[in-house]
């Protein structure tokens, strides 16, 4: 059913893992899980994260992660990083190398899971490197403070920022920063709220809503069924789909 019903729409997903999670008893363990998920939803594309480089180490994640997307050109990756460039990346010459290398499509940071701050005396050096090649930057809710979230947006307001698993009621914290942010995009995969995908769109347009499953916390077909119901343009479905996030990729300029 779900794919008659979503079967016009390019999916491109901007919010899924693969590895194992250490607190769920489902998970696409490994790329032929993930794209065997993908292929019951009908998602063509999509940005992909390591479980081990939020709940092991960054590092260690990056390379699993690079080694098992290896010769799949439809998953493109996500790199943990940590604000201590020199100390754990290697260096911030050797971190843009890498971005370049693997041709990344975000960085992913978990500040409160990893014990950093997002302020510019600890993420600085990172974000402005990031802001300039216009990396976008995902950010999980549980992960950042609102207030932390705005004062990141404000100091660095030409980097691409992605928050995931916003959750339930959340709209009166998202809207506000929505208006003032142009920065901001939001996965759909975890807006609970009723016709929040509508209500978005009323108040700040929907360029900064992008499709995500949440895979796999959650099951997609959900966040599929809320896009495909949606009372939206076909238009501004196709941009939450797909659109949106090809225009952020296709600003990165690798160093």
């Amino acid at each position: 059913m779900l794919r008659e019903v979503c079967s016009p729409m390019d999916l491109y997903d901007a919010d899924c893992f693969v590895g194992r999670w250490p607190t769920a008893q489902r998970y696409t363990d490994d790329v032929p899980a993930l794209e065997s998920h993908m292929e019951r939803l009908g998602i063509g594309r999509a940005l992909v994260r390591h479980t081990w480089g939020w709940h092991y180490d960054a590092t260690a994640g990056n390379e699993r992660l690079l080694a098992e997307l290896a010769g799949h050109s439809e998953l493109r990756p996500c790199l943990a990083v940590s604000p201590l460039l020199q100390e754990e990346m290697g260096g911030l010459q050797a971190l843009l190398d890498r971005l370049g290398t693997a041709q990344a499509g975000a960085i992913c940071l978990y500040p409160r899971s990893q014990s950093f701050s997002l302020a510019p005396w600890s993420c600085g050096a990172l974000l402005e490197a990031m802001q300039a090649i216009a990396m976008p930057v995902i950010l999980e809710c549980e992960e950042v403070g609102w207030d932390s979230l705005g004062e990141l947006l404000a100091n660095w307001p030409r980097l691409p920022v992605i928050l995931a698993n916003t959750g339930y009621r959340v709209l009166r914290y998202l809207l506000p920063l929505l208006r003032r942010h142009a920065n901001l995009h939001v996965s759909i995969a975890y807006l609970g709220d009723n016709q929040a995908i509508e209500a978005i769109g009323r108040e700040c347009g929907f360029s900064q809503l992008l499709f995500g499953t949440g895979t796999p916390r959650i099951d997609g077909g959900g966040t599929i069924a809320r896009l495909a119901y949606s009372q939206v343009s076909e238009e501004n479905r196709a941009a939450i789909a797909s659109g949106n996030l090809e225009r952020l990729l296709a600003g990165i300029h690798y160093a």
